[in-house]
């Protein structure tokens, strides 16, 4: 990063100078030879400091080789992550159904036991009243 600004700031000083120069005088320039000795210095230092084709190539290659490894592991995290997702989606379904089921069982389970309630308080009641009458009871008796 510090050679791309250093390289940014070398052009635009030349650009700038190459600027005023052209400005001060007339059309074809006249530069004093040590203006032009230190303008093709910082020019030839700004075009060795320049990234060329290999220099991305290489980086590419860099950053493919470093990189790779990391994305097929957060590739593998991302895939065991999708299966995991689908055992809980899979899970909750079925943990859903079942307490449907569950709930329909309760729910019948009270039906049953409304309609257990009301012999139960009748015999209750006649227990109370000493009128209880049993089919078997009634056999007993008449057996004697």
């Amino acid at each position: 990063m510090d050679d791309f600004l250093h390289t940014q700031t070398v052009a635009y000083h030349v650009a700038l100078e190459l600027n005023m120069a052209t400005s001060r005088s007339s059309f074809p320039m006249e530069l004093d030879q040590a203006t032009l000795e230190r303008i093709s210095r910082e020019l030839r230092a700004l075009a060795t400091s320049m990234v060329t084709r290999q220099d991305m190539k290489d980086l590419t290659t860099t950053l493919t080789e470093t990189l790779r490894p990391e994305i097929a592991q957060i590739h593998t995290e991302v895939t065991s992550q999708g299966a995991r997702l689908q055992y809980l989606d899979t899970a909750t379904k079925d943990t859903a159904n079942k307490m449907a089921a569950t709930n329909l069982a309760i729910s019948r389970q009270g039906a049953l036991l409304l309609d257990m309630r009301r012999p139960l308080e009748d015999l209750d009641n006649r227990g109370r009243r000493g009128n209880i009458r049993n089919a078997e009871y009634r056999n007993l008796e008449g057996k004697r």
